[in-house]
């Protein structure tokens, strides 16, 4: 089961929540309040849209997925530039 807020001029989501013992209803003029039952997805709140019609997520056609990233060796890159970097200044 997943809580999910979100606002009702946009549809983007808001806030969700899984653990049914802290579900509660934070409806106001701007948000609504859903319960649907899927488990919380792996992607980020960001990459869904609620449609009311099919009472279901969709995908945000607005977010854009970052690839992932791999800090290490795109330090070995950066690295290796800065050392060719250095032998040329030290050549001219």
């Amino acid at each position: 089961m997943l809580e999910v807020t979100y606002n009702k001029d946009t549809k983007k989501l808001t806030a969700w929540n899984g653990d049914p013992r802290q579900f509660q209803n934070q409806e106001n003029k701007v948000h609504k309040v859903v319960v649907l039952d899927i488990p919380v997805p792996s992607e980020g709140i960001k990459a869904f849209l609620f449609d009311e019609g099919s009472s279901s997520l969709i995908n945000n056609p607005d977010y854009i997925l970052l690839a992932p990233r791999n800090p290490l060796a795109e330090i070995d890159v950066l690295t290796a530039r800065i050392g060719k970097l250095e032998v040329e200044v030290v050549r001219r």
